[in-house]
């Protein structure tokens, strides 16, 4: 049967990535090519293109990479294997796990490839030269001579001229080829089968890789076995040093000794730090290098990938054809126990940061800590509080589905229950209601944060001078109640700030003019204008309302005089709100203001000498503590109050007081 080279190079899959993979299997070559007594001592030459003029000799070791030798001692191209070389697919060094397609992705990836070796046949040396390419695969430049006696035993191979998309691929620096040699080649240095191995390019440089597998790689590898079905599957689990080189721990798993696949470990766990700290301090992960009989048949020829399923359904997935994510996951049960040492107290730490952080900032997810600790491990490492709070945000969210579906499961089982075991669902019932109650607690505490901020942004809005004036009216404005907003715009406000009732109304609505939001003809616009529902006065007719006017003043102002004060502009608006009972919102929606019903108005601002003189001249009462005042239109049927800003805020701070000091924020 003859073999169709040119159709079997085409036909061979190496993809841009995988362009260091002719590289690597000329090497393997080289190290099998040892007799078992002996180590391999190797070379790799990297030669650079001189067709670009360069400004400094220094410059050279940055051009582009174009042809590589790679050179040994061992046994080299003897007649058994040179013949085992010429025979495509060959089966004679299957044992080593060599499928004899080596060559042709030599013939994909570069031009030409030339041969050069001396070797022992018999009780004499011989030394062959050939080359080959894919348009002359009949080795019509052989040439076998007698070699000298004093002719060392070497093999050189010559992969000559790189071609794309291989070529731009193609690491330009020592360093890079240099690590991805070791990965891809680490069993044969795990198991000590390498005696010198030296990387070289013909501008000077030169990398130890022994002595770069020492520095990266410490000796103390942890070995572990494990089985899935009749499959046994071994890994190394070792620690990584240079983690400037590799950011997370990877897993490799291995096909005749050469990585074949790998993957960083966070893919498939799902919370495990980038790096661990170890005893005396040093920063490592892991790379956990695994091998397996059960690996080794399923490789691909060209040795890049494996023909098993990446990931199947564990139910459904035959044990003794496992998928690359069962043979992970499987790997991981193992790995535990060489990361706990490590783990544990990062975890530890892990958790004290997160506590510290809910116990001053995020009191609403304590009830995560007390009833779902273990779910802190699923928080990622090393997050800023913004990312942390999201993240107890959504532990937060599912707690809550829990507890929902919980609650469908008790009401169900008790439904679809044959024997009515009341105590039993009593019992039940109480878990959930306890676990309720936490959620309760912390949407309160949330709440009550909430309150403590906006009452230090008040209190510093009021303390805020430029220029030797003090905040606008619109400053506090704004934190009360949006300016040009209604309570169809927005859902929360800060009224409790003024009185705690106010939290429920009908409408509210904000700096907008009487013509804008109701069907009375006037543009003036008061700060606030809010319309109850007060149960009290309950009419079988139509739904009875009243209102609430709150104004708001400069703090510091000191210049009120005749009309210009704010007495007489919520008397005016409250006059325009009795010209009639009936009025109809922008919605259409008609409002009852019963006669009966007090109008409730509050002005907010500092009192000064002159606001105090329009009070007392208009026979408003002082308040007990002198920071207000209070009066009663018996012919409008209104209440008036003015309450200074220090009032509001002093005030404020006394009603919940015993709140901030629940969660310690005082």
């Amino acid at each position: 049967m003859q073999i169709d080279v040119k159709g079997k190079v085409n036909n061979l899959i190496l993809s841009p990535s995988d362009r260091l993979v002719p590289v690597f299997e000329a090497i393997v070559n080289s190290i099998q090519a040892t007799s078992k007594k002996a180590k391999a001592e190797l070379t790799v030459k990297a030669i650079r293109q001189n067709t670009q003029n360069v400004l400094n000799v220094e410059d050279n070791s940055y051009q582009q990479i174009e042809s590589f030798e790679i050179i040994d001692s061992g046994e080299g191209f003897n007649n058994a294997n040179y013949q085992s070389f010429k025979t495509a697919e060959s089966t004679f060094k299957s044992s080593l796990g060599c499928k004899g397609v080596g060559r042709f992705t030599w013939l994909k990836a570069f031009e030409t490839v030339l041969v050069e070796s001396v070797y022992n046949e018999g009780n004499s040396k011989k030394k062959l030269t050939f080359g080959f390419s894919v348009d002359d695969v009949d080795f019509n430049s052989e040439d076998i001579i007698d070699a000298k006696s004093s002719d060392k035993l070497i093999t050189k191979v010559s992969l000559k001229t790189v071609q794309e998309p291989y070529r731009s691929r193609l690491p330009k620096t020592l360093d890079a080829i240099a690590s991805e040699i070791i990965e891809h080649c680490l069993i044969y240095f795990l198991e000590g089968q390498i005696k010198s191995f030296k990387l070289q390019d013909d501008c000077g440089e030169e990398v130890d890789l022994l002595i770069l597998f020492n520095t990266t790689y410490s000796h103390d590898i942890e070995k572990k076995e494990f089985s899935i079905g009749s499959n046994l599957f071994k890994a190394h689990f070792f620690k990584n040093v240079k983690v400037s080189k590799q950011k997370n721990h990877k897993v490799f798993l291995c096909a005749d000794s050469r990585s074949v696949k790998g993957c960083t470990l966070k893919e498939y766990q799902e919370n495990i730090p980038p790096m661990f700290e170890d005893t005396d301090g040093t920063k490592f992960n892991y790379s956990i290098y695994v091998t397996s009989p059960y690996l080794d048949t399923y490789v691909n020829q060209e040795r890049t990938a494996f023909r098993i399923a990446d990931k199947t359904d564990l139910c459904d997935e035959d044990e003794n054809s496992p998928a690359i994510n069962t043979i992970i996951i499987e790997l991981m049960v193992f790995g535990n126990e060489v990361f706990e040492p490590f783990l544990e107290p990062m975890f530890i730490k892990h958790r004290e940061m997160i506590e510290r952080y809910v116990n001053h900032n995020g009191y609403e997810y304590r009830h995560i800590i007390k009833n779902r600790p273990c779910w802190l491990k699923k928080i990622p490492f090393d997050l800023s509080d913004e990312k942390l709070d999201i993240e107890l945000h959504k532990l937060t969210r599912n707690y809550e589905m829990e507890l929902k579906n919980e609650a469908h499961r008790i009401k169900d089982e008790l439904k679809h229950s044959k024997v009515k075991d009341y105590s039993a669902y009593k019992e039940a019932l109480q878990r959930y209601a306890g676990d309720l109650n936490e959620i309760g607690k912390s949407n309160l505490a949330k709440y009550i944060v909430h309150r403590k901020a906006v009452i230090d942004a008040l209190e510093f809005s009021l303390e805020f001078q430029e220029n030797d004036k003090y905040a606008l009216e619109d400053t506090v404005h704004d934190i009360i109640m949006p300016i040009r907003s209604t309570s169809d715009d927005v859902q929360e406000n800060n009224l409790w700030l003024i009185d705690e009732r106010m939290a429920y109304h009908k409408h509210l609505v904000s700096d907008k003019s009487f013509k804008s939001v109701t069907d009375i003809d006037s543009k003036e616009r008061p700060d606030l204008l809010v319309f109850n529902n007060p149960v009290v006065y309950g009419d079988n007719r139509r739904e009875t309302s009243t209102a609430i006017i709150i104004e708001f003043k400069r703090p510091m102002r000191d210049n009120y005089k005749g009309n210009d004060n704010p007495i007489d502009q919520v008397t005016g608006y409250i006059l325009k709100l009795r010209k009639r009972d009936l009025i109809k919102d922008d919605r259409g929606r008609e409002i009852y203001l019963d006669k009966r019903i007090p109008v409730y108005c509050y002005v907010i601002c500092d009192l000064t000498s002159s606001i105090r003189e329009i009070l007392e001249i208009r026979n408003y009462k002082p308040l007990l503590d002198n920071q207000g005042y209070i009066f009663y239109n018996d012919n409008l049927n209104a209440v008036i109050e003015v309450i200074s800003f220090d009032k509001l805020l002093s005030d404020a701070k006394k009603r919940n007081k015993i709140l901030f000091k629940k969660l310690n924020l005082e």
